[in-house]
């Protein structure tokens, strides 16, 4: 049986071949993308957003796991079980919070609450919308641009 690590490893070795490994090899990435988005970082999820499975009810979610629910992808903030009764767009930041994806596959930035939802080291965002310049976070941070330009560098070759 595959490790988690050795299952991650593989869907990144796929992630830029997966049209041209063999015909399962989409239907394979799905089935393990569910068990390895919550070790992946958001940006690393965007690339893998074809693959993210529709929110269901009655589902048990790990934190950092991703979800589809009405073509909006949603980042799980907690441990839970979903239910019906709150689907991402009502049940709050405290089990969801959305990721706005701009042109060319970069986030858009939104203020962090917790290390759930903290930028890391490396990953690049637009701010403070998706037309404004995109940065790029120097160490994991919490802070926007604005609020500790230390953190980031802006980036003039942002395709």
């Amino acid at each position: 049986m595959l490790t988690q690590a050795d299952m991650l490893a593989r869907a990144r070795g796929m992630r830029d071949q997966v049209g041209t490994i063999d015909p399962d090899a989409p239907a394979l990435l799905s089935e393990l993308y569910p068990t390895v988005s919550a070790t992946l970082t958001e940006t690393e999820q965007v690339r893998f957003e074809r693959y993210t499975p529709d929110w269901a009810p009655d589902t048990d979610y790990k934190q950092c796991q991703t979800v589809m629910r009405d073509g909006q992808l949603y980042r799980v903030s907690q441990d839970h079980t979903s239910s019906e009764v709150y689907p991402p767009e009502t049940a709050g930041e405290s089990l969801y919070y959305p990721i706005t994806v701009a042109p060319y596959g970069i986030i858009v930035y939104r203020e962090c609450h917790g290390a759930y939802d903290m930028v890391h080291k490396g990953e690049r965002r637009h701010y403070p919308d998706a037309e404004g310049p995109v940065y790029e976070a120097l160490e994991d941070t919490s802070y926007s641009p604005d609020a500790y330009p230390k953190h980031w560098k802006l980036v003039t070759d942002a395709a």
